[in-house]
């Protein structure tokens, strides 16, 4: 197991030492190639299946395995007098896989996407501290356009509150921003979005 991967999730907490241990041993495995598939990276169709068990054990959580690096996110921080966080949205397309649970349509009813919201926090020097938060989400609906047309005419998107939209995710973006400045007192910190 690699050693970065232990000092980062050191902390780790689920409730059980042998799922811990698995948790760092998969993400260990994972982070050589970071790029590819669960089964592409276990290579193996054992280490595979494990792989998925271990995720979708109630116990394993994304909090849970992001609250160590978080961590380790705001020791690093605090060594600098100026971090920028860092967040925009990506998409990944999952339209290959139409039994995937979890994602939902994009422009068109066949795309299946799942979103994602990063911040990622980087030193005012370029060096990449962590991603201090990753909110995740999917449309569970396509609007038509007669639809959005319809919603912007009767003023139904100015009724909506800014947490029910999903612009809102820039305001949750900055809000872990100033959570992370909360933490790290004496390091400024600056939200940079393009919105």
């Amino acid at each position: 197991m690699d050693n970065w991967v232990i000092q980062e999730l050191d902390s780790l907490e689920i409730g059980d030492v042998r799922l811990e241990k698995r948790v760092k041993i998969l993400l260990s495995t994972l982070s050589h190639s970071p790029g590819e598939s669960i089964p592409v990276s276990c290579r193996k169709w054992s280490e595979t299946k494990a792989a998925y068990r271990c995720f979708s054990n109630d116990k394993v959580s994304s909090d849970k395995i992001m609250a160590p690096h978080k961590e380790k996110i705001i020791e690093r921080t605090r060594q600098f007098k100026r971090a920028l966080v860092l967040q925009d949205t990506t998409e990944l397309n999952y339209s290959g896989q139409k039994q995937k649970q979890g994602v939902g349509p994009r422009r068109h009813e066949a795309e299946r996407d799942l979103f994602i919201h990063p911040q990622l926090v980087i030193s005012d020097s370029g060096l990449c501290l962590g991603v201090y938060d990753d909110y995740q989400w999917f449309r569970k609906e396509l609007k038509t356009q007669k639809q959005s047309r319809k919603e912007i005419t009767n003023d139904s998107l100015h009724k909506k509150h800014i947490s029910e939209k999903e612009t809102g995710r820039w305001i949750e973006g900055y809000n872990k921003s100033t959570e992370l400045a909360k933490c790290c007192p004496d390091t400024q910190i600056i939200s940079v979005s393009d919105r």
